[in-house]
């Protein structure tokens, strides 16, 4: 009978626990989403500057919207400019000239993110310095370059880890087929925006209003 008695208490005692244990988790989930909702309302994007994805033919800045190429492992796709503006074709201006004057003094940085898949994998990936390209360089190789800080050089390579700093302009990316590139079975979509904060940031990926996409073909 003791035994029976200990063994009662004992399995009293635990629901007891559990029983205490389990609103407490129930008012810790409810207090997370309370706390989320009202970082969502909080937040409120003030840069609306446009930005749109060009590249350039016959010297001329042209818009894009889809790009169809030839994906050879190893062999670059094309280079894409990014700018401030809705236009669809720019005349000829230096780059830098028509960098400045579209972004009108706005202290803005801009990224890019990418998207493809991989068989069933879907993968998504930001990227705002040189350091974010590794994790698919298998698959789809991004350069970045900084047009504005080499204006005046009629050649430069692309931005590496150790030169990118809060000054870095990014204002060009380079798309090259990864030496895997052939196991992507999907489009690529490129998404490129602009930002000013920390805050346009949600879980890594970009959440404000500044933003353009394009999407690569295969022929």
């Amino acid at each position: 009978m003791k035994k029976k008695l200990l063994i009662m208490m004992i399995l009293l005692s635990l629901t007891g626990c559990t029983n205490k244990e389990e609103p407490k988790k129930i008012k810790n989930e409810e207090k997370l989403k309370i706390e989320n909702k009202v970082e969502e309302e909080k937040y409120e994007d003030l840069n609306n500057l446009p930005i749109s994805v060009f590249v350039y033919q016959n010297n001329l800045p042209v818009k894009v919207h889809e790009y169809k190429s030839n994906w050879i492992n190893g062999e670059d796709i094309s280079y894409f400019s990014m700018l401030h503006t809705d236009v669809e074709q720019l005349s000829y201006e230096p780059f830098a000239v028509l960098y400045e004057r579209y972004k009108n003094g706005a202290n803005v940085k801009n990224g890019i993110m990418i998207e493809f898949e991989k068989g069933d994998e879907k993968i998504k990936k930001t990227i705002i310095n040189p350091a974010d390209v590794w994790q698919y360089f298998d698959y789809v190789q991004v350069y970045l370059y900084d047009d504005i800080l080499h204006q005046n050089d009629s050649w430069y390579s692309h931005i590496t880890e150790e030169e990118f700093n809060d000054n870095t302009n990014v204002t060009t990316f380079k798309i090259t087929a990864g030496y895997h590139m052939d196991e992507v079975t999907s489009d690529v979509v490129i998404t490129a925006f602009s930002y000013d904060s920390e805050d346009d940031f949600k879980d890594g990926f970009y959440r404000g209003n500044s933003s353009y996409q394009i999407v690569l073909k295969r022929n």
